[in-house]
């Protein structure tokens, strides 16, 4: 793991990195290289974890960077739009597949006054879009009270047992949240290329984060 971390990581920031950058100067085929490529490499750094705390956690991070890794190369494709079902439902099952291992980190819980934050950010990230939605609405919709279920889940997680891997989780939700809410506010509302950086390095955090919690 010692030996995979000395590698895969600062490998995986440089590639972020280099998204970033090649991004930001419009070399739009170089992200097609980079942004896979970070991904990829965080699934290896997941996937090679020698002691996991479970099998079964590491199987459900797996498979979620697996589907976010289709998710990603979906959302390149020419003619986006035509992509952005098929690439939102990759992610979408990213998430759904790692509802169940959030959940059973320090146990299953309801906290009303924990949830309400959660679900009026859903709300709120639901009404904002929705007028420029078209037929993407209901996918959208759904998409964004998942995405923030798993924020909610991993607070959970926290009040539990708040244990320095557990918040790592948290701080990962929240990041997936953050980049996702920016990107629908560029892709639906108001495009700048300004916000770009920001969404591609809170996504970054956020797999790499949950990719160190395995």
């Amino acid at each position: 793991m010692v030996c995979s971390l000395q590698v895969l990581v600062p490998a995986i920031l440089l590639t972020g990195l280099l998204t970033v950058t090649v991004r930001v100067r419009g070399h739009s085929y170089a992200v097609y290289v980079f942004k896979p490529l970070t991904t990829l490499l965080v699934l290896v750094l997941a996937a090679t974890t020698p002691e996991p705390v479970s099998r079964f956690y590491q199987t459900a991070v797996v498979v979620r960077l697996a589907f976010s890794l289709a998710g990603d190369a979906l959302l390149m494709l020419p003619r986006q739009l035509r992509w952005m079902l098929p690439g939102a439902i990759c992610f979408l099952m990213a998430h759904l597949v790692y509802l169940p291992a959030l959940s059973a980190i320090a146990g299953f819980s309801v906290t009303l006054p924990l949830m309400i934050p959660f679900a009026l950010y859903a709300a709120a990230w639901i009404v904002a879009l929705w007028p420029n939605l078209g037929w993407l609405r209901w996918s959208i919709a759904l998409y964004a009270v998942v995405l923030t279920s798993t924020g909610w889940l991993a607070a959970e997680q926290v009040l539990q047992s708040p244990e320095p891997r557990v918040v790592i989780v948290m701080v990962a939700m929240i990041c997936f949240i953050l980049s996702d809410s920016v990107l629908a506010y560029d892709r639906f509302i108001r495009h700048s290329i300004a916000r770009e950086p920001v969404v591609l390095a809170l996504y970054f955090a956020a797999q790499l984060l949950t990719a160190l919690t395995v």
